[in-house]
């Protein structure tokens, strides 16, 4: 199904803004004390239309019992909330972004398929970097460094330069030549695989580095400046990822 967020590069859906359901407390003495001395059973939340969709093609069913009681509560109201992908494992972020796309591998008409809403442009950054490339390390680096980054636009800005300096191995991206053998047989290892992730990314912040030294980028610098220090941060990310991995 799909997801909708305030950043059409992490979403083929239009932006879908959240609602919330204001109340009106009450602060007096006398309220107060009812409220302490009354004990009811939590509000179950009302089940819309993505929950019931996915019990309709029994979209659950992929699912462990512990994922499928999470996924459930966390789409039981039809929005995906950045304290409900901040509860998730990587793991989970990276299952449940396969599971929001669950409508389409069932072969249903996208007509038929509804919205999960999320008004915050950082959900769709960290479920895009759970799968940009091969390397896991690199992939959950880049997790971890999206959400540092509070501008959408400097969010934007440091894909696009990260998308380009990856080339092929951005799997996100469709090159219908990736997958032509003969194509991939004639060209070359640099241009085919990243072999050292952290010898790529320490390219890129030479790479910018001396950008921000040539005037020709004068007015551009700002944006530069941000992008770089984006890549420092996914620097130092990969470094604590791949030692973690090196020593489970």
């Amino acid at each position: 199904m799909e997801i909708s967020t305030n950043n059409t590069i992490y979403s083929s859906a239009s932006t879908s803004q959240t609602t919330s359901n204001t109340q009106n407390v009450s602060n007096t003495f006398n309220t107060l004390l009812n409220n302490q001395s009354t004990t009811s059973e939590p509000t179950k939340k009302e089940t819309f239309r993505v929950v019931a969709f996915i019990d309709k093609y029994s979209g659950f069913s992929s699912l462990s019992p512990t994922d499928e009681k999470i996924f459930r509560e966390i789409l039981s109201d039809d929005n995906l909330t950045m304290e409900e992908v901040k509860s998730l494992s990587y793991e989970q972020v990276k299952k449940i972004d396969d599971f929001i796309a669950f409508g389409f591998t069932a072969g249903v008409s996208p007509s038929e398929i509804p919205l999960v809403k999320c008004a915050n442009f950082k959900i769709g950054a960290m479920m895009h970097a759970t799968k940009i490339t091969d390397n896991e390390d690199f992939n959950k680096a880049l997790f971890q460094t999206v959400q540092t980054i509070d501008d959408q636009m400097e969010m934007m800005n440091f894909f696009d330069e990260l998308s380009d300096s990856l080339g092929w191995n951005d799997k996100t991206h469709l090159i219908p030549e990736r997958d032509i053998p003969e194509f991939k047989n004639n060209s070359t290892n640099e241009d085919w695989k990243i072999l050292d992730y952290k010898k790529f990314i320490e390219a890129n912040i030479t790479r910018l580095n001396a950008i921000l030294k040539n005037p020709v980028y004068d007015e551009d610098k700002p944006m530069y400046q941000k992008v770089l220090t984006c890549f420092t941060t996914l620097g130092k990310d990969y470094s604590e990822v791949s030692n973690k991995t090196k020593y489970i």
